[in-house]
């Protein structure tokens, strides 16, 4: 989604077992480009719980940010955020590691 000068972006995975399909959600998504003003609170109200809402809510979420030049965990006032941050680094590095470890010796690589 757009302002015209920044772009938000989203991301939702239907679920099959929630009888949510690629097009269903993108027929959410489309229901709901004529609204004015779309913002978080109005969308809790037009889509239900699911990958168009998620998608959509995320699109918000990142187009605020880069309104206000700060982070989506700025804008939610999320202190510990930073350190999840980091936490989440070091437990890619590791991933990392650990990937350079099985390649050395020859084990499948899962994901």
């Amino acid at each position: 989604m757009s302002d015209g000068q920044y772009t938000g972006r989203g991301e939702g995975v239907p679920i099959a077992r929630y009888d949510q399909s690629t097009d269903s959600v993108f027929a959410q998504i489309e229901s709901i480009q004529i609204i004015d003003d779309l913002d978080r609170d109005k969308l809790q109200q037009l889509l239900p719980a699911g990958a168009a809402r998620n998608a959509v809510d995320c699109a918000l979420w990142d187009l605020e940010a880069k309104r206000f030049g700060k982070s989506a965990w700025e804008l939610a006032n999320i202190s510990i955020a930073d350190q999840s941050r980091r936490h989440s680094q070091l437990a890619s590095i590791r991933q990392r590691e650990c990937r350079y470890r099985a390649v050395a010796i020859d084990l499948p690589i899962l994901n």
